[in-house]
């Protein structure tokens, strides 16, 4: 990115010689006194703040596009947080309705035992009223359970909203786009490289396996690509190893 930021304008075509005409040979032009190396001094001061602006300007493109990847692989994590608690809350339901089978069996097996000593009016009534105390009991950790199941559903939704309104904005302003193909598996895909043709793709997909993080299907391949693959293994539980892995990356792609 910095390399595109900083590479020089193509020549225009009112650019001109700001020399003094009498220091040019041959020139039939006359000048006064002071008046070329003034123009001069001007012209160098305006080259350096330009150049001093596309600096600081890469440098702060640079920044933006590391925050928004450390923030895409956080709310990743989130994400899968959320799909595990939704696991452990389909189990809680499911161990719910398990322990109101077993309830009705063992106020059956208590109807029983309580008809067999005698007093089987008075026992089938009370057993009757711990039976239902027991069912409305579980009905209402049901529906406390499913109630928290839909806020925990809707809260993920609105969650993965969010992300999908950043990464457009992302991929809008720096051409880059983040899109998951697999378990710990995600697409780099990048655009806005080729000043010729801005809409050309430049991808890699870049995976995470036990031994480390993995780059393959490089369109188009470049030869710096296991280098900074290596390095970003080496600082793995480095918070700015995949920012630094993505910036590299896409220089990689703008000199191809």
């Amino acid at each position: 990115m910095a390399a595109v930021m900083a590479s020089p304008s193509p020549a225009r075509a009112f650019d001109f010689d700001y020399r003094s005409p009498a220091r040019v040979e041959g020139s039939p032009l006359p000048c006064g006194p002071g008046c070329s190396d003034r123009l001069e001094e001007v012209c160098a001061a305006s080259q350096k703040r330009v150049m001093q602006w596309r600096k600081e300007r890469s440098q702060a493109m640079n920044l933006a596009a590391q925050r928004g990847l450390q923030e895409i692989l956080h709310e990743e994590d989130v994400l899968d947080e959320l799909q595990a608690d939704l696991v452990a809350v389909e189990e809680l339901m499911e161990a719910a309705r398990h322990f109101r089978e077993e309830g009705s069996k063992l106020g059956e097996a208590v109807l029983q035992c309580m008809k067999a000593a005698g007093d089987r009016t008075e026992v089938i009534a009370q057993a009757k009223e711990i039976l239902r105390g027991a069912r409305e009991d579980y009905r209402k950790e049901l529906d406390a359970e499913e109630r928290r199941l839909a806020e925990m559903k809707e809260a993920s939704r609105a969650q993965q909203l969010d992300i999908e309104d950043f990464l457009w904005r992302y991929s809008r302003c720096l051409g880059l786009e983040v899109s998951r193909v697999a378990a710990q598996t995600v697409k780099l895909n990048f655009t806005l490289l080729d000043e010729a043709t801005p809409e050309r793709e430049f991808s890699v997909v870049l995976c995470l396996a036990k031994e480390g993080y993995a780059a393959s299907s490089c369109s188009p391949e470049v030869p710096e690509l296991p280098e900074l693959v290596e390095r970003l293994n080496q600082d793995a539980l480095s918070a700015s190893a995949v920012p630094l892995f993505v910036c590299g990356l896409r220089r990689a792609f703008a000199a191809v």
